[in-house]
Protein backbone atom coordinates (compact mmCIF):
# COMPACT_ATOMS: atom_id res chain seq x y z
CA UNK A 1 0.00 0.00 0.00
CA UNK A 2 2.84 2.43 -0.75
CA UNK A 3 3.99 2.31 2.72
CA UNK A 4 0.68 4.16 3.98
CA UNK A 5 -0.96 2.80 7.26
CA UNK A 6 -4.41 2.54 7.31
CA UNK A 7 -6.08 2.62 10.68
CA UNK A 8 -8.84 -0.30 10.80
CA UNK A 9 -10.67 2.73 11.94
CA UNK A 10 -10.80 3.91 8.49
CA UNK A 11 -12.26 0.71 7.07
CA UNK A 12 -16.29 0.90 7.56
CA UNK A 13 -18.61 -1.60 8.97
CA UNK A 14 -21.79 -1.34 7.06
CA UNK A 15 -24.68 -0.50 8.76
CA UNK A 16 -27.18 -3.52 8.68
CA UNK A 17 -29.93 -1.99 7.50
CA UNK A 18 -28.62 -0.43 4.61
CA UNK A 19 -28.83 -2.10 0.91
CA UNK A 20 -25.69 -1.57 -1.89
CA UNK A 21 -26.17 1.92 -2.86
CA UNK A 22 -26.46 3.12 0.69
CA UNK A 23 -23.65 0.60 1.89
CA UNK A 24 -21.99 2.25 -1.54
CA UNK A 25 -22.39 5.41 -0.14
CA UNK A 26 -21.23 4.82 3.31
CA UNK A 27 -18.23 2.45 1.81
CA UNK A 28 -16.98 5.29 0.09
CA UNK A 29 -17.86 8.93 2.35
CA UNK A 30 -17.87 7.59 6.06
CA UNK A 31 -15.29 6.81 8.43
CA UNK A 32 -14.75 6.61 11.73
CA UNK A 33 -10.99 8.20 11.86
CA UNK A 34 -8.83 9.19 9.15
CA UNK A 35 -5.80 12.29 9.06
CA UNK A 36 -5.02 13.28 5.59
CA UNK A 37 -1.97 11.15 4.78
CA UNK A 38 -3.60 8.56 4.95
CA UNK A 39 -5.53 9.36 1.75
CA UNK A 40 -3.47 7.12 -0.38
CA UNK A 41 -3.86 4.19 1.73
CA UNK A 42 -7.22 4.14 2.37
CA UNK A 43 -8.56 5.27 -1.19
CA UNK A 44 -6.47 2.62 -2.13
CA UNK A 45 -7.34 0.03 0.06
CA UNK A 46 -11.12 0.55 -0.59
CA UNK A 47 -10.22 0.37 -4.30
CA UNK A 48 -12.36 3.83 -4.74
CA UNK A 49 -12.39 4.20 -8.51
CA UNK A 50 -13.77 7.11 -11.14
CA UNK A 51 -17.37 6.74 -11.74
CA UNK A 52 -16.70 6.83 -15.57
CA UNK A 53 -13.47 4.82 -15.74
CA UNK A 54 -13.05 2.38 -13.16
CA UNK A 55 -9.66 1.74 -14.21
CA UNK A 56 -9.05 5.21 -13.41
CA UNK A 57 -8.05 6.98 -10.23
CA UNK A 58 -11.26 9.08 -8.49
CA UNK A 59 -9.96 12.53 -9.23
CA UNK A 60 -11.28 13.70 -5.58
CA UNK A 61 -13.39 11.41 -2.97
CA UNK A 62 -14.56 13.43 0.80
CA UNK A 63 -14.46 11.12 3.56
CA UNK A 64 -16.81 12.14 6.61
CA UNK A 65 -15.63 11.51 9.86
CA UNK A 66 -18.56 10.06 12.01
CA UNK A 67 -21.00 7.89 11.98
CA UNK A 68 -23.50 6.57 8.78
CA UNK A 69 -26.61 7.06 11.60
CA UNK A 70 -25.22 10.76 12.20
CA UNK A 71 -25.37 11.45 8.82
CA UNK A 72 -28.61 9.61 7.72
CA UNK A 73 -30.47 11.44 10.45
CA UNK A 74 -30.55 14.43 7.71
CA UNK A 75 -32.52 12.83 5.46
CA UNK A 76 -35.48 12.61 8.67
CA UNK A 77 -35.17 15.79 10.48
CA UNK A 78 -33.66 18.70 8.54
CA UNK A 79 -33.97 21.37 6.04
CA UNK A 80 -34.69 19.66 2.38
CA UNK A 81 -33.73 21.54 -0.99
CA UNK A 82 -35.84 19.08 -2.89
CA UNK A 83 -34.29 16.18 -2.23
CA UNK A 84 -31.15 17.66 -0.71
CA UNK A 85 -31.16 17.38 3.32
CA UNK A 86 -28.14 18.93 5.52
CA UNK A 87 -27.12 17.33 8.63
CA UNK A 88 -27.85 20.18 11.64
CA UNK A 89 -23.94 19.10 13.25
CA UNK A 90 -21.11 19.42 11.57
CA UNK A 91 -18.66 17.05 10.88
CA UNK A 92 -14.67 16.53 10.34
CA UNK A 93 -14.11 15.43 6.76
CA UNK A 94 -10.74 14.78 5.24
CA UNK A 95 -10.81 15.39 0.98
CA UNK A 96 -8.25 13.42 -1.16
CA UNK A 97 -7.03 14.73 -4.62
CA UNK A 98 -5.24 12.88 -7.06
CA UNK A 99 -1.68 13.72 -7.77
CA UNK A 100 -1.93 12.66 -11.20
CA UNK A 101 -4.78 11.13 -13.62
CA UNK A 102 -3.76 7.34 -13.69
CA UNK A 103 -4.70 4.25 -13.13
CA UNK A 104 -4.09 2.31 -9.97
CA UNK A 105 -2.28 2.05 -7.58
CA UNK A 106 -3.36 5.67 -6.82
CA UNK A 107 -1.44 8.88 -5.27
CA UNK A 108 -3.11 11.29 -3.15
CA UNK A 109 -2.95 14.11 -1.32
CA UNK A 110 -5.35 14.91 1.98
CA UNK A 111 -6.69 18.07 3.29
CA UNK A 112 -9.08 18.48 6.85
CA UNK A 113 -12.33 20.94 7.26
CA UNK A 114 -15.30 21.40 9.21
CA UNK A 115 -18.79 21.93 7.73
CA UNK A 116 -22.36 20.89 7.42
CA UNK A 117 -22.90 18.08 5.07
CA UNK A 118 -25.39 18.33 2.14
CA UNK A 119 -26.65 14.75 0.99
CA UNK A 120 -29.33 13.45 -1.59
CA UNK A 121 -31.93 11.42 0.37
CA UNK A 122 -34.30 8.88 -1.15
CA UNK A 123 -38.07 8.75 -0.38
CA UNK A 124 -37.23 6.19 2.28
CA UNK A 125 -34.81 8.68 4.33
CA UNK A 126 -31.24 6.91 3.13
CA UNK A 127 -28.37 9.26 2.16
CA UNK A 128 -26.97 7.83 -1.59
CA UNK A 129 -25.14 11.02 -2.45
CA UNK A 130 -22.58 13.50 -1.01
CA UNK A 131 -24.05 16.68 -2.62
CA UNK A 132 -21.38 18.67 -0.42
CA UNK A 133 -19.85 20.29 2.92
CA UNK A 134 -20.65 23.32 3.57
CA UNK A 135 -18.11 25.26 6.05
CA UNK A 136 -19.06 26.32 9.30
CA UNK A 137 -18.75 30.45 8.15
CA UNK A 138 -21.55 29.45 5.27
CA UNK A 139 -25.53 29.47 5.50
CA UNK A 140 -26.79 26.93 3.21
CA UNK A 141 -28.41 29.29 0.61
CA UNK A 142 -24.54 30.59 0.00
CA UNK A 143 -22.39 29.15 -2.31
CA UNK A 144 -19.10 28.18 -1.78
Amino acid sequence: MCGHYVPRSALPVPSSSSNDIYTSFEYKHIVWAMIPANCTGVMNAKKIRDDNNKKNCKPFNTFIIGRFDDVKAACKKNEVRGTKRTTRKSFDVVDCRTRQKKTFPCNYTGSTRNGRIVVLCDERGFPYHLVRVIPQKLSPDEPE
